[in-house]
């Protein structure tokens, strides 16, 4: 049996689906770490931090 375009297309959309949520899970995570660092500079005020900034 020949796969067809729509077998194609299923297979691409359950690939690409999957390839997603893994990016959507990483970049949230990063994006939660970098939610805390900005979190825990403004509480704290790290001189440090705010030294390296322009």
């Amino acid at each position: 049996m020949t796969a067809t375009v729509f077998d194609v297309a299923l297979h691409f959309v359950d690939t690409f689906g999957f390839g997603l949520c893994v990016v959507v899970q990483i970049l949230t995570q990063f994006q939660t770490a970098d939610i805390t660092v900005r979190i825990f500079n403004f509480t704290f005020g790290d001189a440090k931090w705010n030294s390296k900034s322009p």
